[in-house]
């Protein structure tokens, strides 16, 4: 029978980074949720200032299809201000959707919630927040910890040559079944057994 080698110290460094990165990216993604809601429940104390609705279209997007573009105007201290964000948690588009086209026409005037220490933040639909980014961030930081957890397993067995624990069960049973489990259990005592 064939000895395997460990794996390459270089490579395993490089999926740990690759790991760490995506989680990450997840954890900045549930950040950004987190700061958007706490924004959504703060806009509902915020005061109102009249407003219209300047540009109110479908333009294309990225992917061949189209977006919902809404801008609007408003006056705080006889000074105007402009902005697109229509409900807080969006990912860049100012949550605006289809529907919003129907429900803000261009020209129509709006009541607008601006935050009273930044009148350059400003919502339509004050206290609403999009959940998205939770579950965009949510996904990735799973799958860094479920691959982090296996590459911890790879260190433990392969380079530091240790006794799987409970953890490392857990973690070859849940990518390899009990079959595999099983498998590399009895391959753990066969090499306890040689000499």
């Amino acid at each position: 029978m064939m000895k395997r080698s460990p794996p390459d110290p270089k490579v395993f460094l490089f999926v740990c980074f690759l790991v760490v990165a995506i989680g990450g990216c997840g954890l900045a993604l549930i950040c950004y949720g987190w700061i958007s809601l706490q924004k959504a429940r703060a806009s509902l104390d915020w005061p109102v200032a009249d407003g219209r609705i300047v540009t109110s279209r479908f333009v294309p997007d990225s992917d061949g299809g189209r977006k919902a573009k809404i801008e609007y105007v408003y006056t705080v201290d006889e000074r105007e201000h402009s902005s697109h964000v229509v409900m807080f948690g969006g990912l860049g588009d100012g949550g605006a959707r289809g529907i919003h086209v129907g429900r803000y026409p261009q020209g129509e005037s709006v009541s607008v919630s601006y935050d009273p220490d930044d009148v350059t933040t400003a919502v339509l639909e004050p206290g609403v927040e999009i959940h998205a980014t939770f579950f965009l961030g949510a996904y990735p930081l799973l799958a860094a910890t479920l691959l982090g957890l296996g590459l911890n397993t790879i260190h433990r067995l392969f380079f530091l040559k240790a006794m799987p624990n409970l953890i490392d069960k857990a973690v070859i049973f849940l990518f390899k079944g009990k079959a595999g489990l099983a498998k590399f259990e009895k391959r753990q005592r066969d090499r306890q057994d040689s000499p």
